[in-house]
């Protein structure tokens, strides 16, 4: 359920990316996180109303509310507010790229700063998604022969480059 659940959200962050620019054109992008933002927020208490009343909201340390804080305003705030100034700069499809470099970021962090274990199958991980962010900024090309004319179209901005190698 777990994938299933990580699928979605995947789907749900390209959509967002993809109709994000449209939907939101001329909309400041602090106030397109704060929109987004907002919308998770009731998706998320709506999906943990059932199990609120079961917590010991008084039990809770100190730490479980500077770390909820953190998330909220400081990584994913932040994070998003910048994501989005990035899609308004380069477009939704450059901007993706760096989806990609996330989880690896955070493996990588986990390890040094908390300890994590960092083994074999993160290490896969994280170079299947190193590898599908160069193949997607290559645009699945590896190589190209040296000459050969290479064409590359801004997405949204109708301009062609072509480039000799």
């Amino acid at each position: 359920m777990g994938d299933v659940l990580f699928l979605l959200s995947a789907v749900c962050w390209a959509a967002y990316t993809l109709a994000g620019p449209r939907v939101l054109a001329g909309v400041d992008p602090l106030r397109a996180t704060t929109y987004a933002t907002c919308a998770g927020a009731l998706l998320l208490g709506v999906v943990a109303a059932p199990d609120l009343p079961d917590v010991d909201w008084s039990g809770l340390p100190s730490a479980v509310w500077l770390n909820a804080a953190y998330l909220a305003l400081g990584a994913a705030a932040v994070a998003n507010l910048l994501y989005y100034r990035g899609v308004a700069a380069v477009g939704p499809a450059s901007a993706s790229l760096m989806m990609f470099t996330v989880p690896v970021v955070n493996t990588v962090c986990g390890t040094l700063f908390l300890g994590e274990t960092f083994g074999p199958v993160q290490a896969v991980g994280a170079l299947v998604l190193l590898a599908g962010a160069v193949l997607a900024a290559l645009h699945g090309r590896l190589a190209r022969r040296k000459g050969t004319p290479f064409v590359a179209e801004e997405e949204g901005r109708g301009r062609r480059v072509v480039e000799r190698c």
